[in-house]
């Protein structure tokens, strides 16, 4: 017996991105473009810094540093950092499910991504510790992410002005 057709579309309904918890994934990346990234390789990035976990690293010859990525997290077993970064990248496009319908963008979620792109820019870029710090807490106040400006990118600002412990382990 085959199911009779309802006519909506196939799957999950799509979340707002208010909602979406990968939100925070596309702001970032989102910022490493406007910084000068290429747009696959910051999807690839911020995938990989998002859902796995770093499992080594090394300087390069020129200075760079190299680090590896082990996609598998508690939680996410299935997860490949590939995937997911196409998924983040479908989903910053808003691309359409087959069978749906094309949908704008939404106002208050284009100023969620301005404002948390601007505010991933100033963890990333600033120069000055407490001027970063305002600035990261006035854009995520006006965006309503307060708690993630305190719990992420304010301590991501103190680690980069935070000076290097150079003192011989115990």
């Amino acid at each position: 017996m085959v199911t009779p057709k309802t006519g909506k579309p196939r799957g999950r309904p799509t979340k707002l991105l208010t909602e979406d918890p990968e939100r925070y994934a596309i702001a970032l990346s989102d910022a490493l473009q406007a910084m000068g990234m290429g747009e696959k390789d910051s999807f690839y990035l911020s995938a990989a810094l998002m859902f796995s976990e770093a499992v080594d690293s090394a300087e390069m010859a020129d200075g760079r540093v190299r680090v590896t990525y082990e996609s598998a997290r508690p939680g996410f077993p299935s997860v490949t950092i590939s995937g997911k970064s196409d998924t983040i990248r479908g989903k910053s496009k808003l691309r359409r499910k087959r069978g749906q319908q094309e949908v704008g963008v939404r106002p208050e979620d284009a100023a969620w991504r301005k404002h948390m792109g601007l505010a991933f820019i100033v963890a990333l870029s600033t120069k000055d510790f407490g001027v970063g710090c305002a600035s990261i807490r006035s854009l995520a106040d006006s965006v309503g992410e307060n708690a993630f400006a305190e719990a992420v990118l304010i301590p991501m600002l103190q680690q980069k002005f935070q000076p290097p412990d150079f003192s011989p382990p115990d």
